[in-house]
This record gives structure tokens, C-alpha cells and sequence, in this order.
């Protein structure tokens, strides 16, 4: 549901990082499958149980010509990441990833940067947060 979501909003994002979990290459298989055109993706054994700030710095490691990133990995690593670097962007939204960042779910932060090197703690604005299942719910209601 999250790739043909993407798929449909065009969100593409330059290059993936994916952990090197069966699950999580499972799932990015997945997605990327709903996606048309292939997305570069980089597996990242480092993502796997990473705290936030082991997170940043993969983030700040990343090609600034790649300009938008997906990281596919773990909670609670992920979730604290996007807490961390959410300053602005929709209430509601932010609560909600602060209170839970379920499996599949999506955050799309947008940066005012250079580089994947200046992002820094609070830099971050919520574009969007997707789960699915706020995705199923929207289906059924359109059925």
C-alpha cells in the first residue's frame, strides 16, 4: 500500500537505504515494486537497531546530489530519528509519530540544507506522515 501511495503522489526518492534485515528487504522489495522506475538503493547493515544518532550520522553521510532519501530500518530507532528531527510541520502529524511509528508507516521531512551534513536536531518539517492503516481506511471508504 505505502509504494502504491508513493507511486501515486510521485514521491521518489533519489536513493533508499535499507537495512540489511530480512524484513526490512522484504519490504522494500515491496514498495519498489509499485514504483515505476528502479531507486538506487544502498544496503546499510548499520540501520539494523540503530539509535537516532547513529541514524544521523548515516544521514549525514549520504551523497548531497541525492536530494531526497528513504531510509527503510527499525524501530524504535526510526521513530526517536523522525522525533528528532521534526521543528515544524502539522500537530497532529507530529504527535502521532512521536506517540507511534507503526510498521510501513511513512514520514516525508522535508530540509532548508545544503547537505545531508546540515541537518541537525529540529530541522525538519513534516510533509507528510502515511500509515497503512490510515491508507485501508481511506480505501474502504471509497469502496
Amino acid at each position: 500500500m505505502i509504494g502504491a501511495y508513493m507511486a501515486r503522489e510521485r514521491l521518489f526518492p533519489d536513493s533508499a537505504l535499507v537495512s540489511t534485515a530480512r524484513r526490512t528487504q522484504e519490504t522494500w522489495k515491496l514498495v519498489a515494486k509499485e514504483l515505476p522506475n528502479p531507486i538506487p538503493r544502498r544496503d546499510v547493515s548499520e540501520l539494523y537497531e540503530a539509535p537516532a544518532t547513529r541514524l544521523a550520522d548515516i544521514l549525514a553521510a549520504v551523497d548531497p546530489n541525492d536530494r531526497t532519501v528513504m531510509m527503510v530500518g527499525h524501530n524504535p530507532g526510526l521513530q526517536d530519528f523522525a522525533d528528532w528531527l521534526v521543528g515544524s510541520g502539522d500537530a497532529e502529524m507530529r504527535h502521532q509519530i512521536s506517540e507511534k511509528f507503526p510498521t510501513g508507516g511513512l514520514a516525508v521531512i522535508s530540509f532548508e540544507a545544503d547537505g545531508w551534513a546540515d541537518v541537525s536536531s529540529g530541522s525538519g518539517r513534516l510533509e507528510r506522515f502515511v500509515t497503512p492503516r490510515v491508507l485501508a481506511a481511506a480505501l474502504s471508504n471509497h469502496e
